[in-house]
């Protein structure tokens, strides 16, 4: 498993100019048009020329779809290595082969080409996991089992039958994978997002020890936990708990503040809770 260091900073406008206008799925002024405005939208300083490199990390469907399309020649690539398979999100890559040995060849292969568009892999990222090691990082049996509970929620939800055994079991995996640290390591951050959202679904509570130290240890988590917060049916309890975590000086960041600062305002009316944030 392996990603690309520093992606978004480094895609050249030039190459992705031509990667793109090569698909003949837009016409070149329309794509000069589009590059030119999400550069716009990338911070430069005042005082200097502008790059013509690197586009904006944000939840936009343009700039996504761009760093995507940069990647397709490796995808061709890595379809054309027989006796391997890959998964690619952004760039996010993980490849399945037979051998350490077929592993490392990948790898190295891999980085000379993504030099050709001037990216590198970020080193401190890759690693050959064995298939037990795999199983383990990818929590294959976890997900598993939160699959056939989603799967069971929604059948009852369908056949209005009551939810009280599946919203012990969300409950009770929260609480003692907390407790026991099970979401720290591997892919555990994105078991955990996937309770928050069944928790949010079934009206599962979260102690309020546990969603401090969600907020506080999971960044990434914050906008799924805000989300559970906004559906609680008692919402307030927890406003008090939010000035104190911003108080202590746990949320920093411009962007964990305007979560914060949005979830009072849909707590008190302010904006409507039909759109999630």
């Amino acid at each position: 498993m392996t990603d690309i260091a520093n992606y978004y900073d480094f895609i050249s406008y030039e190459h992705l100019r031509n990667i793109v206008a090569s698909l003949s799925v837009v016409k070149e002024h329309a794509l000069d048009l589009l590059i030119y405005t999400l550069s716009s939208m990338l911070w430069q300083p005042d005082y200097m020329p502008r790059v013509p490199i690197g586009l904006p990390q944000m939840n936009l469907d343009a700039s996504r779809l761009l760093t995507h399309c940069f990647l397709f020649e490796i995808d061709t690539f890595l379809e054309s290595i027989p006796d391997a398979d890959f998964a690619r999100f952004m760039d996010d890559i993980d490849i399945g082969v037979d051998t350490v040995s077929a592993a490392r060849e990948v790898i190295k292969n891999l980085d000379l080409a993504l030099q050709t568009r001037q990216l590198r892999l970020n080193s401190g990222k890759t690693r050959i996991l064995t298939e037990i090691e795999a199983r383990k990082h990818f929590r294959i049996r976890e997900n598993v089992w939160l699959s056939t509970l989603a799967d069971r929620i929604s059948a009852r939800k369908a056949n209005r039958a009551p939810l009280f055994n599946e919203r012990r079991k969300i409950e009770i995996s929260i609480r003692v994978g907390l407790r026991r640290d099970a979401f720290s390591s591997g892919n555990g951050d994105k078991v955990l997002k996937r309770l928050l959202n069944l928790a949010r679904e079934t009206s599962a509570q979260i102690s309020d020890d546990h969603f401090f130290l969600i907020l506080a240890n999971w960044p990434s988590l914050r906008p799924t936990l805000l989300q559970w917060w906004q559906e609680h049916k008692s919402p307030a309890l927890k406003l008090n708990l939010l000035t104190q975590i911003l108080q202590d000086g746990h949320l920093v960041d411009d962007a964990s503040i305007a979560l914060w600062q949005r979830g009072c305002q849909i707590l008190l009316g302010f904006v409507d809770t039909s759109k999630k944030y």
